[in-house]
């Protein structure tokens, strides 16, 4: 039983870890485009 508590509390760690990751790519990918967006939207609403 020990041993199965520690296996599942092992796989919930991993999975956290990856949306973790998942997550830290998702805003370095969105970061540059957001940039970008803001430097473009004055010339576009002038």
């Amino acid at each position: 039983m020990n041993r199965l508590r520690q296996a599942t509390a092992s796989m919930r760690k991993d999975g956290e870890n990856r949306v973790a990751i998942i997550s830290s790519n998702a805003e370095k990918e969105a970061s540059p485009r957001l940039g970008q967006a803001d430097a473009v939207r004055p010339k576009t609403i002038r």
